[in-house]
């Protein structure tokens, strides 16, 4: 096997009883020429990561905000410096769960969604199989940030909840 290596080369492998075959270790000269290296297997991967993290990006913001919108209405209000009650405490906990279910569920068709656009930068087809080991077309970095990012109805309900259950009173008691 080459130093410059290349995604379709084998790796050799070790067999091990408890996890299967395990790929044999590289040493660490090689590990660096392959962290450094730049070629087109290695720029087209960058590129899918980067195309599928602008879409997740713009099939976010809109639904994280719309969901952010519709939520902010179920939660109770509260004046500024005060505790939840005991019922509005559980209201607000309850809005809150159901904003991650609400999230959640987005989220899989949000996926479902970016998974029907081609990727478009494909720099060497014969090498590099689109959506094959690139974990970031899953998008869960992308995705995460956005939503809360954008969700603060979210953000602020988990913080009066948090401020609830809080054993220092000068937390306790800040806005």
């Amino acid at each position: 096997m080459s130093l410059r290596g290349n995604a379709a080369e084998p790796q050799p492998k070790r067999a091990s009883s408890s996890l299967g075959e395990v790929p044999e270790a590289k040493p660490f000269a090689q590990r660096l020429t392959s962290l450094l290296r730049v070629d087109c297997v290695r720029t087209s991967r960058l590129v899918e990561t980067a195309q599928y993290a602008a879409l997740y990006t713009c099939l976010c913001l809109p639904v994280g905000i719309g969901i952010d919108k519709l939520f902010e209405l179920l939660y109770p209000k509260v004046e500024e410096g005060r505790r939840l009650s005991t019922r509005q405490l559980w209201v607000t906990v309850g809005v809150a769960v159901l904003q991650v279910m609400v999230s959640a569920i987005s989220m899989l068709y949000i996926r479902k969604l970016a998974d029907l656009v081609p990727f478009f930068f494909n720099l060497c087809p014969e090498r590099y199989i689109a959506h094959y080991h690139v974990d970031e077309v899953f998008g869960e970095a992308a995705i995460a940030l956005i939503f809360v990012g954008v969700q603060t109805s979210l953000i602020g309900a988990l913080d009066r909840v948090r401020r609830c259950f809080s054993t220092r009173p000068q937390e306790a008691a800040a806005p």
